[in-house]
């Protein structure tokens, strides 16, 4: 199924932290982007209890039978 154009968020990444030998940010803001310019505040998301160390279920990769792919035009 088509889901309609692509809505592109432009996210700002901070917090970083190490763990297991990798950094990666614990926390992004995310912002709406359109024709190469920032917009409003869109959204927020904060990690924890990072680990890379923990087996990963491949499974969980798959996609749901109500998933849908958003098509690039670029």
């Amino acid at each position: 199924a088509d889901a309609g154009p692509v809505r592109e968020t432009l996210l700002y990444y901070k917090d970083y932290v190490t763990v297991d030998g990798l950094t990666t940010a614990t926390y992004y803001r995310g912002y709406h982007f359109a024709d190469g310019q920032k917009g409003e505040y869109k959204n927020e998301a904060r990690a924890g209890d990072i680990s890379f160390r923990q087996p990963f279920d491949a499974a969980r990769l798959e996609m749901p039978p109500d998933g849908r792919v958003q098509p690039l035009s670029w």
